[in-house]
């Protein structure tokens, strides 16, 4: 365990040789303590990435807890938000108070890290590896609905209905086609959302393509030139009163899909909120 030692009228931390192993610290090296709540996160200075941990480390000092439903849910919510957004004052923003408190204990159970990398100004939320792995990792996701697809018995062909975006479009076309040609697609479950978010992997890294889980359950994503268009259009018709997705639809000529998506995201970024189904007012 790390002790404190007084040497030379300064206070020196002593690091066990295992935790010093587990970060690759080397003399000289420098360690930031990053402050959250009423706890810091110590890490080393200007790393690139997150320091890889065997698992006798692991077990030593991260939680041996496994992360429960709630934490899984919000663990799923992180992972879906680009890399640019997930720093610590933009994540708090679109978090409610329980997920807040989820968050807080999962920093302490460091199933969530704080980090930088080297010439960022802003410290933004990694999820551990050994978490990920675990629990998120597409390949291990898609590996087990696959399996459990194979273990029950296959509808005959015509018998298996197309997802509703997909039947929009000839079959040989995917997200990607869907969005060029609609600039919004509407997933009705994680499935989709798995399926869409590494067909669209690419444009979600370069911020052409935002997406957000609306309380429907529902995933909506747009493309960053439909958000911009359709949100100044609706921007101008949203007031403190409130206005119904149908009336928006009529005014506009958007779809009522479309303009949920707008809207869900603009509510996640604080402009608008819904005031009760289908009805958005300023916020």
């Amino acid at each position: 365990m790390p002790k404190i030692y007084r040497l030379n009228n300064r206070l020196v931390i002593n690091l066990p040789s295992d935790m010093i192993a587990a970060m690759k610290l080397k003399d000289g090296d420098e360690l930031e303590l990053l402050k959250h709540d009423d706890y810091f996160v110590i890490s080393k200075k200007n790393s690139v990435q997150m320091p890889t941990h065997t698992q006798e480390t692991q077990q030593k000092y991260w939680s041996k807890q496994e992360p429960n439903e709630k934490e899984i849910a919000l663990l799923k919510k992180l992972d879906l938000l680009r890399y640019n957004t997930r720093t610590k004052d933009k994540v708090i923003t679109i978090l409610n108070t329980e997920e807040k408190r989820i968050l807080s204990d999962m920093l302490k159970k460091r199933f969530v890290i704080l980090f930088k990398k080297q010439g960022e100004q802003e410290y933004k939320y990694s999820i551990s590896k050994s978490i990920y792995d675990r629990f998120l990792m597409r390949k291990n996701m898609m590996q087990k609905k696959e399996e459990q697809a194979a273990q029950k018995p296959q509808p005959k062909k015509e018998e298996v209905a197309p997802k509703k975006w997909e039947q929009m479009l000839p079959q040989s076309e995917s997200y990607p086609d869907l969005l060029e040609s609609y600039g919004y697609i509407v997933l009705m479950n994680e499935a989709e959302a798995l399926a869409a978010s590494s067909a669209l992997e690419e444009s979600i890294r370069r911020g052409m393509v935002i997406g957000t889980r609306a309380f429907n359950k529902k995933f909506y994503v747009v493309t960053r030139k439909f958000l911009a268009a359709s949100a100044a259009k609706l921007s101008k018709l949203v007031g403190p009163k409130g206005i119904s997705v149908s009336e928006l639809s009529k005014e506009t000529g958007i779809a009522e899909d479309g303009i949920r998506a707008v809207l869900y995201i603009m509510a996640e970024a604080g402009d608008v909120t819904e005031a009760r189904k289908d009805v958005f007012k300023e916020a």
